[in-house]
């Protein structure tokens, strides 16, 4: 009796771990699944989410888009441009803007040979050095632009090699083409004093600094710009208002200054917009054109790396 006992015995000790076998492999499909199942669940509330971000992104666009009509019918202050605006909820959440006109600054496309800006180059480098920058950044960006510079042979070398591609910039990313390794980007900053816009857009001398006005010629000086100052608190309405002051009118070298580098109306302006919604926070970068019967297009947007955590109310720059 004992051998047929002993071998049910055996039989059932084999079953009951066949069972905890199969009840094992069932447990680790659960746990598989359930971890599956909460991978997705978090990342469709984190695309929810963004979507919600984008959503109130393109709301402060078109708030910003507004604020540029109203100031086509009505010129804001001075103080109003680059500036942060007050935070306003979102329920949950907040948002704040800042709109920069972009004609106040120098536009670096004027090296391009399509400008025709033969002045360019010297203008660029009386830039660069009142900034503290490298004057050596003019020439680059001048053989950049030349087909006839013979730039490219210094661009085939890299590896991987490629080309300029002689067309005017659109985005100061593209400056990282330009031999980074012989002249480090971080020293190069445009935030304060240029842009690339179309070669043929002039100068809002309504915004302009003294380190832009005092770049366009080698005797253009503090008497010049004073008189700029002054003409701008009356009111300026026409760059000759300024290029006939008497102050101006009274030095030889008036006539080298051409009027078609000057305006006093802005058309392009840079939106930087931040939205904390939830945990995030969103930033978008709009580059937008407005037309001279007060008509809005974006022309470009850049949409910035998502932030876990909400900003600070300061003027700190956008990341």
């Amino acid at each position: 009796m004992s051998g047929p006992i002993a071998f049910r015995r055996r039989q059932r000790g084999v079953a009951l771990i066949q069972v905890l076998l199969v009840f094992a492999v069932l447990v680790a499909i659960a746990v598989q699944l359930g971890f599956r199942q909460r991978l997705t669940i978090a990342g469709t509330q984190q695309l929810l989410e963004e979507g919600q971000g984008k959503a109130w992104l393109y709301s402060v666009e078109s708030l910003a888009q507004m604020e540029l009509v109203r100031d086509f019918g009505q010129p804001f202050d001075d103080d109003y441009w680059g500036e942060w605006s007050e935070s306003f909820d979102l329920e949950p959440g907040e948002a704040r803007f800042r709109l920069t006109p972009l004609q106040g600054r120098y536009n670096l496309n004027w090296l391009h040979p399509e400008a025709d800006q033969p002045e360019a180059l010297d203008q660029v480098q009386r830039l660069l050095a009142s900034e503290g920058q490298d004057e050596a950044w003019a020439q680059r960006l001048a053989d950049w632009f030349d087909r006839t510079s013979g730039a490219e042979f210094e661009y085939r070398v890299v590896q991987p090699g490629y080309r300029p591609s002689f067309s005017p910039l659109v985005d100061e990313s593209e400056l990282r083409l330009l031999m980074p390794d012989i002249i480090p980007l971080s020293d190069l900053e445009l935030s304060d004093w240029g842009t690339f816009l179309p070669t043929h857009t002039a100068i809002d001398i309504t915004r302009a600094s003294e380190n832009v006005i005092r770049s366009l010629h080698p005797f253009m000086g503090e008497p010049q710009w004073q008189a700029l100052e002054q003409v701008r608190s009356d009111g300026l309405r026409d760059p000759q208002d300024w290029l006939q002051h008497p102050v101006m009118a009274e030095e030889g070298w008036i006539d080298e200054v051409s009027a078609d580098w000057f305006t006093t109306e802005s058309h392009y302006f840079r939106l930087d917009a931040e939205v904390s919604y939830q945990d995030y926070t969103f930033y978008l970068t709009s580059w937008i054109y407005r037309g001279l019967d007060g008509s809005m297009q974006v022309y470009q947007r850049h949409h910035m790396p998502v932030s876990g955590h909400a900003p600070d109310n300061t003027d700190a720059e956008s990341p």
